[in-house]
């Protein structure tokens, strides 16, 4: 009886504020209601409200359980999306400031593929992240990257005024552009099992982290940036003899060894090498007795991947230029992540879900909206087969 009260004097509050035509009074009025009342609250099987708002807040739900656990199995950063992508640049360019903690998720699912990113992308920490919370797909965003400043003025006279010399900025377009995944729910029973759910959005995962990762190996490798020509690469992985015969290896190492001078020289700091795994496994050949290669100049991780060349860090990339002997093949990437390449994210990414009675199924999908674009070509060198 008490509960039927309860929802009797909830229908006539309802129905009152639904007369007045004022929706967005009923909403907060709603909203309290329920937190008010929270056994009342409406929850589908996903364990979402029936507005499908999912709050971080909602720790009473199934869901929310299950992604608190997902997230740290999965070693996936949460929260915020300018803590999960670690903007370095926050201008929109929009005309106005914007607070990007308005850029919250609305939702677990797109927060497990857009935080999950960050866990298995070989080439997404390397860019200049940026933010223009109102573009969509085929808007321009303009980033803005810090220049060189003039230098000291030296020496000055006493009462000598200096000549007016800011720091530069330059200006690079990027467009903005929708990309997504669908996938058809033959049951959402199957769906709600959590193994089945997570093996979907692991493999959206993935493959949203993969596209990223071509498309800026892309945006590098045809950037137009200096290459710099070494003898073709000969890719047999074993090689016999005695230090110092394998050509390949010292070609590499010069090719690479010039190409971080080069650009030091120029003024760059390059942090970043790109190269594939069957290149690189030319400098982990290093032949007996003595290898060329001492005092850490070839320095390898725990799990044997290599981690550095000359003190700048190696990415293994799976999508970069398998060794080949072929003219004109690029075969590594070297450059300063602080001017080379840019990713700038859109507005949020959003999962949906539809229903389709008639086939007696559900669709799920998935959108976002990003942009990736060179920036300082001169701080990009590529090593070529010449």
């Amino acid at each position: 009886m008490e509960e039927r009260k309860i929802m009797t004097d909830y229908e006539n509050e309802g129905e009152k504020l639904l007369q007045k035509h004022d929706k967005e009074k009923q909403r907060e009025w709603e909203e309290q209601w329920y937190k008010d009342h929270p056994k009342f609250a409406p929850h589908d099987n996903l364990g979402i409200s029936g507005k499908n708002e999912k709050k971080w807040s909602n720790g009473d739900s199934d869901l929310s359980t299950w992604y608190e656990s997902y997230t740290k199995r999965k070693h996936i950063v949460k929260g915020k999306y300018e803590n999960v992508v670690m903007f370095e640049n926050s201008d929109s360019d929009a005309g106005c400031s914007m607070d990007l903690s308005d850029w919250t998720p609305s939702e677990y699912f797109s927060s497990t593929i857009f935080g999950g990113l960050y866990a298995i992308s070989d080439l997404t920490k390397l860019c200049v992240k940026n933010i223009s919370l109102p573009s969509g797909n085929g808007d321009k965003v303009k980033v803005k990257v810090v220049g060189k400043f003039a230098g000291i003025q030296e020496p000055l006279e006493p009462c000598e005024c200096m000549s007016c010399a800011s720091i530069t900025f330059s200006s690079y377009e990027v467009t903005i552009h929708r990309a997504g995944m669908d996938a058809i729910l033959c049951s959402m029973t199957e769906w709600e099992t959590t193994n089945y759910r997570e093996q979907v959005l692991d493999a959206m995962r993935k493959t949203w982290a993969q596209s990223l990762d071509a498309t800026i190996y892309s945006e590098l490798s045809t950037s137009g940036a200096e290459e710099m020509d070494i003898s073709p690469l000969s890719c047999t992985p074993f090689i016999s003899g005695s230090c110092c015969s394998d050509s390949s290896l010292i070609n590499l190492y010069n090719g690479l060894n010039s190409a971080i001078i080069d650009l030091r020289e120029n003024n760059y700091d390059p942090d970043y090498i790109i190269l594939s795994p069957s290149v690189g496994a030319i400098l982990r050949r290093l032949q007996s007795p003595t290898s060329v290669f001492g005092n850490g100049i070839v320095q390898f991780d725990s799990d044997a991947r290599l981690s550095k060349f000359m003190g700048v860090s190696v990415i293994e990339y799976n999508g970069a230029t398998k060794c080949t002997s072929s003219s004109g093949a690029k075969i590594a990437i070297v450059l300063d992540s602080k001017y080379a390449v840019t990713v700038v994210f859109g507005q949020p990414p959003k999962f949906e879900f539809e229903r389709s009675a008639s086939c007696d199924s559900t669709q799920i999908v998935w959108n976002s909206y990003y942009g990736v674009s060179e920036l300082d070509v001169d701080s990009i060198r590529i090593i070529s087969n010449a």
